[in-house]
């Protein structure tokens, strides 16, 4: 189950197709959510983004009762009508005050998609417990715990993700434990390698947190979308939170990232796009993934869902993000010389 506290915003989304599989774009989907009380707490007609999937983001307000809440899909169009009900999902917490963690729960599916699965009562606490672990790795190095909050609302990129791995296994290892011979190492031992490998790469440093370096250090400059609305995004490692920094010494490159192939459905992991480091002049072509891709030269890049709580109509063809790469300037005291952005 969801933890949601007053004052959070949900994005409520609902796909609509008809019996052979075909997206029904016209239809008015009218969402009614009631909470823990049975009162109808939020309702409005969702609208539609992309290949049958409708939106409708509402606010958590002090009204809603505390508890698990319910909510009720009414599809009603040309093609018929429908409904879908669900229970038992989300759960409204009292406050504005959330647990310890570097991650939400609900985004633990960017991650493993079939964590829901595995999610109770007590996959919180293990969240909380992975937090504390992280943080005690941390102290080990003399690095600050806990981490605080960078500028764009969210912890470094290499915590949330540690934060995730961690926490996922003991998920998954509390269902599994009992299922797996001895002889056999746990399947699940996966996840909390790529917790480590994220540990070990902090320890040689090789990832450094956003708030000791700028744009300039890494002689990479943020990306910008120029072009596609999805809710899609993409990160590069500007803020050296991934690689050393841009390791060119020719010149100045203008790069772009671009859409090219969605798939079947647009997902996190099945998107195609072809990218530049010449202004366009010659293209390379990569699969979009939650984790680091390399583009040379010491550039990484990696996606995101966004504000999307489901798993397909994440990005469309033509999304587009840009940004430049300048040589870092070598000097006694390191690489903090360098040009602005």
């Amino acid at each position: 189950m969801i933890n949601k506290y007053h004052g959070e915003t949900i994005l409520w989304e609902v796909n609509a197709r008809d019996a052979d599989g075909t997206a029904l774009v016209g239809e008015a989907p009218v969402l009614r959510v009631k909470d823990s009380l049975g009162t109808e707490v939020l309702t409005g007609t969702a609208a539609h983004n992309l290949d049958g999937t409708y939106q409708l983001q509402g606010s958590v307000t002090n009204s809603w009762g505390t508890g698990p809440i319910s909510y009720y899909w009414n599809v009603t169009g040309a093609n018929g009508s429908a409904i879908e009900a669900v229970t038992n999902e989300i759960n409204i917490l009292s406050g504005t005050t959330e647990p310890p963690s570097y991650i939400y729960e609900s985004e633990l599916c960017s991650y493993y998609s079939r964590i829901n699965d595995y999610l109770d009562d007590n996959s919180q606490d293990k969240i909380v417990s992975s937090y504390h672990y992280i943080n005690r790795l941390l102290e080990t190095m003399n690095i600050s715990v806990p981490r605080k909050k960078n500028s764009n609302g969210l912890h470094d990129q290499s915590v949330r993700d540690m934060n995730a791995w961690f926490s996922i296994y003991h998920i998954v290892a509390n269902y599994q434990v009992n299922q797996v011979s001895e002889e056999d190492e746990p399947w699940y031992n996966k996840f909390w390698g790529e917790g480590t490998k994220i540990y070990e790469d902090i320890k040689k440093k090789k990832i450094v947190f956003q708030d000791q370096v700028s744009p300039a250090d890494a002689g990479i400059s943020e990306p910008t979308r120029t072009a596609g609305s999805s809710i899609g995004t993409m990160f590069n490692n500007w803020d050296r939170s991934y690689g050393q920094g841009f390791s060119g010494a020719d010149f100045g490159r203008d790069w772009s990232v671009e859409v090219i192939d969605i798939g079947t459905s647009g997902g996190l992991f099945e998107t195609k796009a072809k990218w530049s480091d010449d202004g366009g002049i010659t293209f390379g072509t990569i699969t979009t993934d939650y984790g680091w891709i390399a583009m040379g030269n010491e550039v990484y890049v990696r996606f995101d869902k966004g504000t999307s709580s489901g798993t397909t109509n994440i990005f469309a063809v033509g999304d587009k993000w840009e940004f430049r790469t300048e040589p870092i300037k070598k000097s006694v005291g390191g690489q903090r010389n360098a040009k602005s952005y």
